[in-house]
């Protein structure tokens, strides 16, 4: 790139002189200036004016940031001084108005009714001084907010932009979202640097099993399998999730259930979950034994969801001799 400069030299002495005309850059790699005006050695009449005219040329590796001073010196010909007329054109690299945003790009996760925090540095890499208005948007609908709104920076300063993204609590695991920020230039009247926040909302498990907590009553010395009614196992989080289930006890009964496994959509239920329960001869009649049904999400583990079944014995009891009362098995 080329910048021309133009002056005017006029001699304001009593007479007739012959000049030179030195030009000379500030930064030696950049290549030497070039008059394009006339002579450079032009003799003026007292009163009398020229034009000097010269080209200095950009290199097109120079950095941003950067400047030139280009000089024009004016000696009587054939000296090198004293030094009659002087002048400097100065040429700096790179827009007047200019930011980097740093990083361009943040990519995170949010759970569903959650917020979450991106950072960007901003910096004036023009070279004038500027204000900004800083606005955070998101096109699905997302709260999005960038702090601070405005800002004024001389060039090379730096400020810390943060912004916040709240997710609703709709959506589902895996959906993506792209939330912007615009920075525009005061002195530009126009937005100069747009950075993305690139979300996507986490998966989070919940279980839950439809039945409550419910006593089982059985007749003592008594020996029975129970297979239970069936029961349902919800997925209220916002992914698919597979439930590992198992059954235990506090005495040590014979227990089996099935499926020891289900996959389940999200929001949806699982309601053929089968449990069978074997009394022994002789239980114990002095305490309840607790059977507990568990599902553990395998998306995170520690999210469970229990069903509990206190098995209870009762007393049969002998309306006359040699006959007995058969107590069925009631379930509460």
């Amino acid at each position: 790139m080329t910048r021309t400069f133009t002056h005017t030299l006029t001699n304001t002495g009593n007479t007739t002189i012959a000049y030179d005309i030195v030009l000379s850059n500030s930064r030696p790699d950049w290549p030497a200036p070039l008059l394009t005006s006339g002579s450079p050695t032009p003799v003026l009449a007292p009163g009398e004016m020229t034009t000097v005219t010269l080209e200095v040329t950009v290199p097109g590796d120079a950095t941003n940031g950067i400047s030139n001073t280009t000089r024009i010196e004016v000696f009587e010909s054939g000296r090198t001084a004293p030094l009659l007329a002087s002048a400097a054109n100065i040429i700096r690299v790179g827009p007047r108005f200019a930011v980097l945003l740093d990083p361009p790009i943040n990519v995170g996760e949010v759970i569903p009714n959650g917020s979450t925090f991106f950072t960007h540095t901003l910096t004036n890499v023009g070279l004038d001084p500027d204000s900004y208005t800083i606005v955070a948007s998101d096109p699905q609908g997302w709260v999005a907010e960038a702090v601070p709104s405005e800002a004024a920076l001389a060039p090379g300063e730096s400020i810390t932009i943060t912004v916040r993204i709240d997710v609703p609590s709709g959506p589902l695991a895996g959906v993506p979202g792209v939330s912007l920020v615009e920075v525009r230039s005061d002195a530009a009247g126009e937005v100069i640097a747009i950075g993305r926040e690139e979300v996507t909302v986490a998966q989070v498990a919940n279980l839950r099993f439809d039945a409550d907590d419910e006593t089982v009553v059985f007749g003592a010395n008594s020996t029975a399998t129970f297979e239970l009614p069936f029961y349902t196992l919800n997925n209220l989080g916002n992914g698919i999730d597979t439930a590992a289930l198992t059954i235990d006890d506090d005495l040590g009964w014979a227990l089996a259930i099935s499926p020891t496994a289900r996959t389940i959509n999200p929001n949806d239920k699982f309601a053929f979950i089968r449990v069978t329960v074997t009394i022994p001869e002789n239980a114990r009649r002095d305490v309840d034994n607790i059977v507990r049904i568990t599902a553990r999400s395998q998306i995170d583990p520690t999210v469970t969801a229990e069903a509990r079944i206190a098995f209870r014995t009762v007393e049969i009891i002998l309306t006359q001799p040699d006959e007995r009362l058969y107590l069925p098995v009631v379930r509460r």
